[in-house]
């Protein structure tokens, strides 16, 4: 039987972009079992968004570095935005920038923007904040293929009884998306990588998700998901549905 190669979207923060640090968290994230892992720069409604290309272009130039000398490290671009404004001038720009795109449901528009976009891999949902998703939210995420993710960092807290209450509303706000087998992400989150099989056992005993469901979305889903992505930053897939043949593809 072929093993599952798993991904942790969440394995960390894109901070001083120090190279000895990365590959401290892909080797990390590697020992723990997984195949590669993302680390997450995020963009916040103050954020300037020509700074945030310009730290996203450098961010790209390490780790195209890092991926040549086959460590499976990805750039993730995080929205954490209340509206669609923000979001849609920096994926206009930043997009090709990114091996994924994410967007945290702060609110009902925010929600209902990473649902409806095709630039958005994944729409994380914060325990305790994020509005109900609606019918319509599941209908596009289910055409367009989306992951719907929860990092534990988002739900771990002290004490128990607020860590109780996250994890309620989470299982609330997945309850939609588990009853249609839609991929449901569960992640690390900024303070390192988590053991995978760890993370599945948690979110099935906890949230409810299906174990399969868990282990093909970290896996299959959203490998295939990564290599759709490459191909479109290296110019393979400029539009949708379009593929160019090229000698290594």
């Amino acid at each position: 039987m072929k093993r599952k190669r798993f991904y942790d979207v969440f394995c960390g923060l894109v901070g001083n972009l120090d190279p000895y640090e990365l590959k401290g968290l892909y080797t990390r994230a590697s020992r723990l079992g997984y195949a590669g892992c993302a680390i997450v720069y995020i963009i916040e409604d103050s954020s300037d968004i020509r700074e945030a290309f310009e730290k996203l272009r450098a961010a790209r130039r390490v780790l195209d570095i890092l991926q040549e000398d086959n460590h499976k490290l990805y750039l993730r671009c995080h929205l954490k935005v209340s509206g669609q404004g923000k979001a849609k001038s920096f994926l206009a720009r930043a997009r090709r920038l990114c091996d994924l795109a994410s967007i945290e449901g702060l609110t009902r528009e925010s929600i209902a923007f990473a649902s409806r976009d095709r630039r958005i891999d994944i729409l994380t949902l914060v325990p305790g904040v994020s509005p109900r998703l609606f019918r319509g939210d599941i209908l596009y995420i289910a055409e367009y293929e989306k992951l719907v993710e929860v990092p534990f960092s988002y739900m771990w807290d002290a004490d128990p009884l607020i860590f109780s209450k996250k994890i309620m509303h989470a299982r609330t706000s997945l309850q939609k998306v588990i009853a249609k087998k839609l991929p449901v992400l569960v992640s690390s989150g900024g303070d390192g990588s988590i053991d995978p099989r760890a993370l599945f056992s948690f979110a099935e005993l906890t949230l409810g998700a299906d174990y399969s469901v868990l282990v093909k979305s970290a896996s299959t889903l959203i490998e295939k998901r990564l290599h759709e992505n490459r191909e479109r930053i290296l110019g393979i897939r400029p539009v949708e549905g379009v593929r160019v043949k090229t000698d290594k593809a």
